[in-house]
């Protein structure tokens, strides 16, 4: 029996059935789930069991009710002749590596209106029970039954006759997880009016100008170097828009200036605010760099400690991504113009942090060069922000359907 194998953790105690056969859906951005989702954040914001967590303070920033509308409004046309409706029951399989980021697109879908069923990772860790704990709680109260009875959470592990049941019944199904992840799962068939969005394995970097880095004031580079490392290790490194890659662009003279200016001061800044890292850890880095260091054309560069490991590559053509392990392991490339990135983009490029080059260059590199890869550029230090926008997906505009009415 199903039921046996399944571990139902939101809302306790509910049967799962009535959301996965309920036949209505709720209005596009109600009032209701507005004011639901900045209830949750006010929580977040206010419980001080939550501060231990930056990534759910990040979250329940992202959350208040000022932002949420801006979403909303910033994906309506306010045409007269379109109705958007929620799309019905959505199955989203949450990924094992970073455990909050499914929440961003399990709300939006929220918002959308949709039914939402979700399965959880048994790896999931204790910022999720804490969460979980708030949002049973908030459902408990009878201004959110409406959305209490049409979100469940579940856990089970890897079984391919539950995941068929649930995408037999789905009108959309959301896949976060590795390649071998999805490719098993995209082989369970969903009905043929749903669609699917999959999540797989993403690699990003930062890209910096050496030259603006180098005339930075003293204080505005240790902001770029905080900014930095918030991008590079929450998450262990291993978030797909983590930058794993430092494209350096300049005069090789000024670029081997800039380098030995960054990475003394994340040395330092990292030595002072991080613990050491695990033996685990040290040993995946070295194995992974002298792997690097067989297969491909690399340079590895002495480091004074364990928290940074250092790549120094001739090219990106070709680079094995997948002997990546995180926990501050850098590979380094350096380029003259900007052009000369697009050596280093592959579809596998989700995330390009920036900085000094200006926007509007960026978007002429992008119309010019029409890069297969590059899914956000952003700041350095906002390469973890989540967005409505997402692995070049829309999200609460494919969360929906347009019903169009014509005269």
């Amino acid at each position: 029996m199903i039921k046996d194998k399944l571990k139902v953790l939101l809302p306790s105690g509910k049967n799962w059935d009535e959301a996965l056969f309920c036949q209505t859906v709720l209005p596009f951005a109600s009032e209701q789930v507005i004011n639901f989702i900045n209830t949750l954040s006010q929580s977040i914001l206010k419980k001080p069991e939550f501060r231990a967590y930056p990534e759910l303070m990040a979250m329940g920033f992202w959350m208040r009710k000022s932002h949420i509308i801006k979403i909303v409004d910033d994906n309506l046309n306010n045409s007269v002749q379109e109705v958007r409706l929620a799309r019905g029951i959505i199955f989203h399989i949450a990924p094992s590596n970073v455990d909050s980021v499914f929440i961003y697109s399990w709300f939006l879908s929220m918002l959308a209106g949709n039914v939402n069923i979700i399965r959880l990772s048994s790896k999931s860790g204790k910022q999720i029970d804490l969460l979980l704990k708030l949002l049973n709680d908030l459902f408990k109260l009878s201004e959110f039954s409406d959305i209490a009875s049409r979100q469940v959470l579940i856990s089970y592990e890897y079984d391919d006759q539950i995941t068929a049941y649930f995408s037999e019944h789905c009108d959309m199904r959301v896949i976060w997880g590795g390649d071998n992840t999805i490719k098993k799962i995209r082989q369970i068939p969903i009905p043929s009016t749903a669609i699917e969005l999959p999540f797989a394995d993403k690699f990003s970097l930062s890209l910096i100008d050496a030259s603006e880095f180098v005339e930075l004031h003293k204080d505005k580079k240790s902001k770029l170097i905080h900014s930095f490392i918030n991008d590079a290790f929450w998450f262990g490194q291993m978030a797909c828009s983590s930058p794993r890659l430092i494209a350096w662009m300049g005069e090789n003279d000024i670029i081997e200036k800039a380098k030995l200016s960054f990475w003394t001061e994340v040395n330092e800044t990292l030595t002072n605010n991080i613990a050491d890292i695990s033996t685990a850890d040290i040993v995946n880095k070295l194995v992974a760099s002298h792997r690097m260091a067989i297969e491909e054309k690399v340079s590895i560069i002495k480091s004074n400690n364990n928290l940074i490991n250092r790549i120094q590559l001739t090219s990106c053509k070709g680079i094995n991504t997948s002997l990546h392990c995180g926990a501050g392991l850098f590979y380094e490339v350096s380029i003259f113009e900007l052009d000369e990135l697009m050596t280093c983009v592959s579809s596998k490029i989700q995330t390009v942090g920036y900085f000094g080059i200006s926007k509007e260059h960026l978007k002429q590199f992008v119309e010019r060069c029409l890069p297969i890869g590059i899914d956000r550029i952003v700041p350095i230090g906002k390469a973890l922000e989540f967005s409505p926008i997402w692995d070049g997906y829309s999200l609460l505009k494919d969360f929906t359907r347009i019903v169009d009415i014509q005269n």
